[in-house]
C-alpha cells in the first residue's frame, strides 16, 4: 500500500467516486481523479492491481497523474481503510468510504433481467440551448452552456440533460 510519506494532494473537486451495480448484480465502485503527482498515482495503481478480485484500470492513467478504476465493492472497502491511514491518500480513502455508505442494490426479474438501484434518486439539471424552449428562464446561449452545465454539476446535479 502507498506510504504516509506521500505529500498531501489538494483534490480541487476533481475526485469522483460512485457506487453502482454491475450487469451481473455485483456491487461495484468507480473512482477517478486527475492532477495527482505521478508517484502518488503510480502508488494508487499498484494498490489497485494488488487487490483480490482485481480492478479495471485504463492503461497509462498513472503515468498521466490520473487515478481511474472500477473495482468490486469488497475490494474498495479494504482500499478505503488502507488509504485513510496513508497521509497523501486520506482524502481519497474518505471519499471511497462515503461512496460505500451509499446503499445500492439489485432487482432480479423473472425473465433474467437485472436492474440496479441507488438509495437516493439522481438529480438532473436541464440545460436548454434552443430558443424555443418551453420555459424561457431555462434557456442558455450556446457560449454560456459549458459554464452553466458545470455550475449545475457543482450544485449537485448527477446528470445534465442538454437539449
Amino acid at each position: 500500500m502507498a506510504t504516509g510519506a506521500d505529500p498531501p494532494h489538494d483534490l480541487q473537486r476533481d475526485l469522483r467516486v460512485a457506487a453502482s451495480v454491475g450487469p451481473d448484480g455485483a456491487p461495484l465502485v468507480h473512482i477517478s481523479c486527475s492532477g495527482l503527482p505521478r508517484g502518488l498515482a503510480r502508488a494508487c495503481a499498484a494498490d489497485l492491481a494488488a487487490l483480490p478480485g482485481g480492478a479495471i484500470q485504463p492503461p497509462g492513467a498513472a503515468a498521466e497523474g490520473r487515478l481511474a478504476a472500477t473495482l468490486p465493492r469488497s475490494s474498495a472497502a479494504t482500499l478505503a481503510s488502507d488509504w485513510r491511514a496513508a497521509g497523501g491518500l486520506a482524502a481519497i480513502g474518505a471519499e471511497l468510504e462515503r461512496a460505500l455508505a451509499a446503499r445500492c442494490g439489485v432487482l432480479r426479474f423473472a425473465d433474467g433481467r437485472v436492474a440496479g438501484y441507488r438509495q437516493r434518486p439522481l438529480i438532473m439539471g436541464i440545460l436548454n440551448l434552443t430558443p424555443d424552449s418551453f420555459y424561457a428562464p431555462s434557456r442558455s446561449p450556446a457560449d454560456q452552456a459549458l459554464a452553466r452545465g458545470m455550475r449545475m454539476a457543482e450544485d449537485g446535479a448527477d446528470i445534465v440533460d442538454v437539449g
